[in-house]
Order: C-alpha cells, then sequence, then structure tokens
C-alpha cells in the first residue's frame, strides 16, 4: 500500500511539473518521498544547490524538461549519482545534452513510463564551443569515456559512427522509449535539429540495446 502511495504522489508530481512548467533557464530541485526532480538548464551553480539536495533519503532521481547547459555541471551530478551506487535515474521528458551525462550515472535507467509518445527523448551530442560551434577535443574524449562506461561499450559503435555529426550544433543521436513516427525508430542520427529532412533511424537499435536504459520501467 505504502508503495502504491509513493508512486501516486510522483505521478502527480510530475503531471503538475509537465503540465505548468518551469522556465529553461533556471533548474529547479524539488523532492518528494525518495525521488528528486530536477528541471531547467543546468548552470556551473547547480552543483552545490544538487548536493544540498542529494540527501541520503533519495533513491531516485527523475529528470524533467532539460535542454542542458554547463558540461562540467552535468558531468559532476552524474558522477555524484553514480558514487552512491543506489540511484536510479529516469527521464520524463525532453532529456538533452548535459541533462544525459546526469542521467547515465544512474545504477537502473529507464524511462517514466505512460507518457505521450514523443513527450520524452534523450539527445546526445559531443561539447562544441557555443560561440562558434568549435569542437573541443579533450572534453569531448571526456564525454566520449563517459557515455562509453555508462553503457558498457554498447554506445560505443555510434559514437564513432556518427562521430563528425555529433560534433555539430543541433545534430546528434536522439532516443525515444518506442518507435517514433514517420522514422518507426526508436533510435535516430540527425546531423542538424531533430526533423524529418536531416534525421535518420538507427538500424536495429533501441536504448537498451545501446545501454542508454538498463531496463524497462517497473509496472505501477
Amino acid at each position: 500500500m505504502r508503495n502504491r502511495l509513493i508512486m501516486s504522489r510522483q505521478a502527480l508530481m510530475l503531471a503538475v511539473v509537465l503540465a505548468h512548467g518551469i522556465p529553461a533557464n533556471a533548474m529547479t530541485f524539488k523532492t518528494v518521498d525518495d525521488t528528486l526532480f530536477l528541471e531547467g538548464e543546468i548552470i556551473d551553480t547547480d552543483y552545490v544547490k544538487f548536493n544540498a539536495a542529494f540527501s541520503k533519503q533519495i533513491h531516485k532521481v527523475t529528470l524533467l524538461n532539460s535542454p542542458g547547459g554547463d558540461l562540467w555541471t552535468g558531468m559532476a551530478l552524474g558522477r555524484a549519482i553514480k558514487s552512491r551506487g543506489d540511484v536510479d535515474t529516469i527521464v520524463a521528458g525532453q532529456c538533452l545534452s548535459a541533462c544525459a551525462t546526469i542521467f547515465m550515472g544512474g545504477k537502473n535507467r529507464y524511462f517514466f513510463p505512460g507518457l505521450p509518445l514523443g513527450a520524452e527523448a534523450i539527445g546526445i551530442h559531443f561539447p562544441y564551443e557555443q560561440t562558434f560551434g568549435d569542437a573541443i577535443p579533450r572534453v569531448t574524449a571526456m564525454s566520449n569515456l563517459w557515455f562509453k562506461t555508462q553503457s558498457q561499450d554498447k554506445l560505443q559503435p555510434l559514437l564513432d559512427h556518427y562521430h563528425a555529426d555529433l560534433l555539430t550544433h543541433g545534430g546528434g543521436l536522439f532516443i525515444f522509449p518506442q518507435p517514433l513516427p514517420p522514422f518507426n525508430a526508436p533510435v535516430l542520427h540527425c546531423k542538424d535539429d531533430l526533423t524529418v529532412e536531416t534525421c535518420q533511424p538507427v538500424e536495429n537499435a533501441t536504448a537498451l540495446s545501446i545501454g542508454v536504459v538498463t531496463t524497462e520501467p517497473p509496472a505501477q
């Protein structure tokens, strides 16, 4: 009975946040029972706020809509989650760029169940300098190693194959929990923003098979 109560309270919290939204320029941290909800753009001061909210009672981190942001902070949050060893990460919205590095720190990683098709996505690309869009080799290598390690090498073939496009503004890998029309595939490779013209399905790939998620979502 308690487990069902916790799930219902978390689902209610999720519904409220998704319905009303939170400004993308302000990452927020909200706790419900054993779950910490994160939403918004990641900035360098968020590590301090995260540490204050990331108590020992937290066993799930749910990532709501985030366009990404500061890679170093995203990596720090992902590593903090990993170091605990008992924290699951859940995507319940658009989790892009540096947000994906946070997600990859979870022991168990999955999409929140029951949301509309297309409402949830994980976007992965390599870092680049924002003003001119130039690649940053040392930081790219660090990011590549994180995704390689956390996916248990399953993601590495795609990172290598699409390396050039992962360095372009708007380009990357977009991962969905289920096949997305009209592509009829859950993993897309895009040379620019997510459009029919610039994206192609990645054959025989799912979020689970490439190691981005580790499990299907638990039954509610």
